[in-house]
Formats: structure tokens, sequence, C-alpha cells
């Protein structure tokens, strides 16, 4: 779970199998990646 402002963003990898792609990376270091990646791009808009 991660929090930013006033957004939180649940990630829940447990359905991925335990390493995934040619590179063996492992579901969470995929979800980690992938979920800084999209609280970087979140904006609070007003």
């Amino acid at each position: 779970m991660f929090q930013k402002d006033n957004f939180v963003l649940q990630v829940d990898a447990s359905g991925l199998p335990a390493t995934l792609g040619p590179d063996d990376v492992t579901r969470n270091a995929l979800a980690y990646q992938l979920s800084t990646t999209i609280l970087a791009c979140w904006v609070e808009h007003h």
C-alpha cells in the first residue's frame, strides 16, 4: 500500500507468478516498480 498526498494505491501482486520475464523479476519487485511509476504520475487537480 502506498500513499501520496490524498491518494492511496493498494497493490496486490499475489496473482502473478513468483518471477516474470526473461530476467526473472520477482512479483514484488515488479509491483513496487509499477507502483512508484504510477505514483510519480499522480497530480492533484484543483
